[in-house]
């Protein structure tokens, strides 16, 4: 999920997360994967968006180890607003 949260009401500051969910966790909760900060909206979804989908990539084709076991990644969903999408 990537939705805009402002800081303070004063400052016009925001950050951006992109947030995670792990569906087969029994009462899951969000955690983060990335942020960006700025002063408005991202000019260009691309930019903002790169590292994740780089990383992602690499995930999906080579997964990851934990504790000497290698896990897979799959991911089942995003969840946008409407400009988002």
């Amino acid at each position: 999920a990537i939705d805009g949260v402002h800081l303070t009401k004063s400052s016009g500051s925001q950050f951006w997360p992109i947030v995670g969910y792990l569906t087969f966790i029994k009462d899951s909760s969000l955690f983060p994967i990335g942020v960006y900060h700025g002063f408005s909206k991202p000019n260009v979804s691309n930019a903002f968006l790169l590292d994740f989908v780089e990383e992602a990539q690499g995930l999906i084709e080579r997964g990851f180890f934990f504790r000497e076991k290698l896990f897979s990644v799959l991911i089942k969903s995003f969840i946008c607003d409407a400009p988002a999408r």
